[in-house]
């Protein structure tokens, strides 16, 4: 709500003290961030940066910025843990925790964007001059707070279904030319984190190009023994789910294998029985639960002869037991970054490839998808009744068989008909989700489009339940569906390939 409105009168009486905001035209948003940048001063095409941040969890890290033109480097750097993130020469990227690069992928660019309007309103609180609001038709985005005395913005908002994240901002001071917030304060409602930061020194000139490129990974996490090249993993097969047996500190573990985990993740009950350090303590609110989650490092893993040192982990509740197996952690993007692997769903075995040994297969059958990883997870495009979605994953961790999530659902109504009530006659279906239960309605699809394969009358859910809400994903593949291909994923040259198996050629006839 905008909170000027209800001091209309004391805006009124210091009318005569105020009275560009009040009686001249009001500005458009181009304007007023145009008079916002001039109050800064021109940005110096070569610069670096260092700010200091600490957080309410007790964690704290240096950011050190380095720009030249259009490129740049974040390198954030505390705990023991070291991460980056930049752009170079238009290819964005990060490094994570892990030390593992990636570099984006952009999307196709043919799917429908998310609606935002904007508006500006005159406000008198927090201070004199203007809101900037920039929102969809729930009502999320971000709105900016304007003084326009300073021509600064003292305050941003970044609304989503958790709530509403605030950035306050300190006076401007000077860095030679250039004028920035020395100090600003950050509540984040999707971790339930605050957190200060502080300018500590901008300094014009003096950035390479070495500073800013692309850097290759750290190292290589996954170890394979000497002269070996090929490993099938300990793993076991339980109503679709692929199970792998982790062996840390002489004990063994089963860790489910989930190409839609951004990282490996570990349940608190595990990691405390380890007696793991733990730090970095926040909320996660993107799942089928809010949880409580943190960071951790265990000094060694295997997974039959292959190993792992120096393994940073996130903690999530994920235990499970299913058919004699118990599963306390997630073996996703960090496990699987640098390797081939072949999923035989038919023969119930992983087989996986050192990089540089592996090829995806090819033939008429073959169905190859690119994939996009920016989020550590693999991204597809596909098309449900006509409509594009270029973000659905490819999840080898759902037991569903495919997913639709509100993101796609709310831009496209049209896409989501049941046809002939055959979702209904289906029934209601709710999944598993790290943090809880996956609601979910269903509906019978008229078309789906993946790759080169066309499915028609195909059953999927949408997602229902309140967490989802916040995720930008179109959807998923699941297991439910991944069963009935021999599943090639390819990483390191952003493919995975899907062939029809024995099972697969029996449901279609062929």
């Amino acid at each position: 709500m905008h909170r000027g409105v209800f001091f209309f009168a004391a805006a009124f009486l210091v009318a005569s003290t105020f009275p560009a905001v009040a009686d001249d035209p009001l500005p458009d948003s181009a304007t007023i961030y145009a008079k916002v940048r001039a109050a800064h001063g021109a940005d110096p095409s070569n610069y670096k940066e260092v700010l200091q941040i600490s957080q309410s969890n007790g964690t704290g890290w240096t950011e050190t910025r380095f720009v030249s033109g259009d490129n740049y480097r974040y390198d954030y750097s505390g705990d023991s843990v070291e991460t980056q993130e930049g752009e170079y020469k238009g290819d964005s990227w990060h490094q994570n925790a892990n030390g593992l690069t990636v570099v984006h992928e952009p999307e196709p660019g043919l799917a429908t964007k998310e609606t935002y309007t904007t508006t500006v309103t005159r406000i008198t609180d927090p201070v004199r001059g203007y809101r900037i609001a920039n929102l969809n038709k729930q009502g999320w985005g971000n709105v900016d707070y304007v003084d326009a005395t300073a021509w600064q913005i003292v305050r941003s908002e970044s609304i989503d279904a958790s709530g509403t994240s605030v950035q306050t901002f300190g006076p401007l001071v000077a860095f030679g030319p250039r004028k920035l917030a020395k100090t600003r304060h950050l509540h984040d409602a999707d971790s339930g984190l605050d957190s200060d930061t502080t300018v500590v020194s901008y300094e014009a000139g003096g950035v390479t190009d070495a500073d800013v490129a692309i850097p290759s990974n750290r190292r290589t996490l996954v170890q394979f023994p000497a002269g070996v090249d090929v490993v099938n993993l300990p793993a076991t097969f339980r109503n679709n789910r692929i199970y792998v047996m982790v062996t840390i500190n002489g004990h063994g573990y089963d860790f489910l294998l989930d190409s839609g985990s951004a990282g490996i993740n570990v349940d608190p009950g595990a990691v405390e029985a380890l007696g793991l350090h733990v730090y970095s303590k926040s909320k996660n609110a993107y799942n089928a639960g809010a949880f409580d989650t943190a960071q951790a490092k265990i000094d060694a893993m295997s997974v039959g002869p292959l190993t792992m040192h120096d393994v940073y982990v996130h903690t999530a509740p994920v235990v499970e037991h299913n058919d004699n197996v118990k599963s306390v952690g997630l073996l996703g993007f960090d496990f699987l970054a640098e390797l081939g692997v072949k999923i035989d769903y038919d023969h119930k075995n992983v087989q996986v490839r050192r990089y540089g040994t592996y090829s995806q297969p090819v033939g008429a059958d073959v169905n190859e998808l690119p994939i996009r990883l920016d989020s550590q997870t693999p991204l597809v495009t596909a098309k449900i009744n006509g409509a594009i979605a270029e973000r659905i994953t490819i999840d080898t961790g759902a037991d569903s068989p495919f997913l639709l999530f509100n993101y796609f659902a709310r831009r496209h109504p049209e896409a989501m008909v049941d046809k002939d009530g055959g979702g209904a006659r289906s029934g209601y279906v709710d999944f598993d989700g790290v943090g809880g239960t996956v609601e979910t309605k269903p509906y019978e699809l008229g078309e789906i489009v993946l790759g080169r394969s066309r499915f028609l009358d195909f059953v999927g859910y949408l997602v229902t339940s309140k967490s989802y809400l916040l995720s930008d994903e179109d959807g998923l593949f699941g297991t439910g569906f991944l069963r009935f291909y021999d599943v090639y994923i390819d990483y390191p040259n952003g493919v995975i390939s899907l062939r029809l198996n024995d099972t697969g050629h029996r449901v279609a006839g062929r």
